[in-house]
Order: structure tokens, then sequence, then C-alpha cells
């Protein structure tokens, strides 16, 4: 018997939130599913960190801490079809997007930026996808 955790391609299970329609007509209000599964790695590439300062003392007021992280397709979408129009019109551009990995859940992100095809993407139509996602891990200002 053939052990999965050894042969089996990475998958990851990503979906998003909407409170009405999203772009390709969804109704969300009657209970349409907004998950997919694709197979990629997803991992953190970057933590980044923004400061607002106030007069000559420098005072940091505002303070925000966020993570990028990148999922990259290890299977390509084909450009026109079914799965790359959902993902990139329903998925992506939903709330709360949340990635469900095989050994934890990863959740908060919203999808700022562009698609990019790999340098893998061979065939003009097949889509090896590098995406970054975006989540703010804290907010601190001298209000709290």
């Amino acid at each position: 018997m053939l052990d999965c955790n050894t042969y089996c391609p990475e998958s990851i299970l990503i979906e998003s939130f909407y409170t009405k329609k999203d772009c390709l007509g969804n109704d969300f209000s009657i209970g349409f599913s907004n998950r997919m599964r694709l197979y990629g790695k997803f991992e953190l590439v970057q933590i980044n960190q923004e400061t607002k300062e106030r007069g000559e003392s420098q005072f940091v007021y505002d303070r925000r801490i966020r993570e990028v992280w990148r999922l990259v397709l290890t299977r390509p979408l084909q450009q026109d079809s079914f799965f790359f129009q959902r993902f990139t019109k329903s998925v992506l551009l939903g709330r709360n997007i949340t990635v469900y990995l095989s050994d934890r859940i990863e959740s908060g992100f919203v999808y700022k930026g562009s698609i990019s095809k790999n340098p893998d993407s061979v065939v003009q139509k097949d889509w090896y996808m590098s995406i970054e996602l975006e989540r703010e891990v804290c907010r601190l200002n001298d209000v709290c």
C-alpha cells in the first residue's frame, strides 16, 4: 500500500468569504461553496513593518506588522478553464482568505497585487501561478 505522505503531491485547500455575490455572479446567501483544492506550496516569505512617527522626537504613534505569504502552484491551471476563472475572480477576491494545510490552518489573508506566471509555464495557456497573500498580524497605536 502506498503512503500518501510520501507519494502524493502537496495540496492546499483555499477559500474566501462573501456576504452577497462574487464577480462570477455566485450568490453566497443560498450556500455556494467558495473552496478549491489546488496542488501547491504555501510559505511565509516576508514580514513588513510600517511605522508612523510624530514630531521631532520621532514618537511612533502607529505601527503595523504584516506577513506576506506566497502560494506557488505545482500543477498548472489552463487560462480559459473554469478553475482558472473561479480561482482568480471568486476565491482570491473574497474576504478573509483561509488556507488549509495538512498540519494547520492559516487565515485572515487578503489578496494584494497581481498574479504572475512562473517561468515553468512552458505552454502559453497553462499557468503555474505565484500569488502573494498578505495579513496584518499586529497593529499598535498610542490609543490602546
